[in-house]
């Protein structure tokens, strides 16, 4: 039986518009391009995602917008007016962009019968987003934490979604990218998980990674079951 997927949304189908950004920053004089940017991202999220013990307050003060045109290079004064700039296109919906990979995977995921809905930490505008991007009819459900009223790592989110489409938690496959809100989200719920890992670093962490969605059809052709160890590396924690 084919089990059925939940994903994580920014960072793993949608993100902040690299592309315009880059454009942005060459036109300033800043020559960086969006994999550069796009590097950049993950590796900041990489840096704060950790056990729920070890976080303490919002590690990004100023916006990650801002944290990651400081990673490139670009001066702090500098990078918060192109961020704020960024932000606003289009207006409050700065993680409404996608990669070009991601819609031909969802759409071969849907045509191989999967059933998808979407678990986001998000501010009640996941869905826009996702619809401003062109992907919200692949999900069945959207599962926005400022909604819900729980934000993973906490189970609450993926019970309220288990109940609602009538799921076992054996039967379901969660991706994302964050080890501490992802992984250790679904495997709280009893939900096993794959780490969405673009450049290798979390190659150290237990459990199953893919490099982009672009790589899931084939992954999930190669499994016969989601309740191994390997999908629940954070089990009990």
């Amino acid at each position: 039986m084919k089990p059925y997927l939940f994903f994580d949304a920014g960072g793993t189908v949608i993100f902040p518009d690299f592309a315009r950004a880059a454009e942005l920053l060459q036109a300033t004089g800043h020559p960086v391009d969006a994999e550069t940017l796009f590097r950049a991202f993950s590796v900041l999220l990489y840096r704060v995602d950790r056990p729920p013990a070890e976080q303490h307050g919002d590690p990004f003060p100023q916006g990650l917008g801002v944290a990651i045109l400081e990673e490139v290079g670009v001066p702090s004064e500098q990078a918060e007016l192109l961020a704020r700039q960024l932000a606003n296109e289009p207006p409050g919906l700065d993680w409404a962009a996608t990669f070009p990979w991601v819609k031909p995977a969802l759409e071969e995921l849907r045509r191989q019968g999967y059933g998808m809905s979407i678990i986001s930490n998000s501010d009640g505008r996941v869905a826009e987003r996702l619809a401003h991007a062109g992907l919200d009819h692949f999900f069945d459900r959207i599962y926005d934490s400022a909604i819900v009223g729980y934000e993973k790592p906490h189970p609450g989110i993926f019970q309220k979604a288990l109940d609602e489409l009538g799921l076992d938690p054996a039967q379901c496959l969660h991706v994302g990218d964050l080890y501490y809100a992802d992984v250790l989200g679904a495997n709280r719920a009893g939900v096993g998980a794959v780490l969405l890992d673009p450049f290798g670093l979390s190659v150290g962490r237990a459990g199953l990674r893919i490099r982009t969605i672009a790589d899931y059809p084939e992954f999930l052709a190669g499994i016969h079951e989601v309740t191994g160890p390997a999908f629940h590396p954070l089990a009990g924690q």
